[in-house]
């Protein structure tokens, strides 16, 4: 199975979520890695072997100098704040957690829907 590592623009209800669901979840915070800059904190969920789980659009455009440099990460998960809510975060990255297998996300983003069955 999966796990993620939020970074700190996602909410901790997410988090919450996913482990009463049995789900691997670091946070930046609980990690001590709050502060550092994206760079950093993709270095650090490669080093887990976490796929990121972040709302920085940042990571978009560093997720395509990576994939262009050759430089290998576990995956990102994309959401836009703005669109999504706590329980459809939660259903998609269980969901994602489940099925996905590491080799079909690295390297790579996914986006969290705006809707996701319940």
């Amino acid at each position: 199975m999966l796990a993620f590592y939020f970074d700190h623009h996602v909410q901790l209800a997410i988090a919450d979520g996913l482990r009463k669901r049995g789900i691997s979840v670091r946070t930046a915070f609980e990690d001590g890695f709050a502060e550092e800059d994206d760079e950093e904190l993709l270095r650090r969920s490669t080093a887990l072997g976490c796929i990121l789980v972040t709302y920085d659009f940042g990571f978009l455009e560093m997720s395509s100098r990576w994939q262009r440099e050759g430089l290998r990460f576990p995956g990102i998960v994309f959401g836009f704040k703005t669109r999504v809510d706590v329980g459809t975060a939660i259903r998609y990255l269980e969901d994602l957690a489940k099925r996905a297998s590491a080799d079909t996300i690295a390297d790579s983003v996914a986006y969290i829907p705006s809707r996701f069955p319940p």
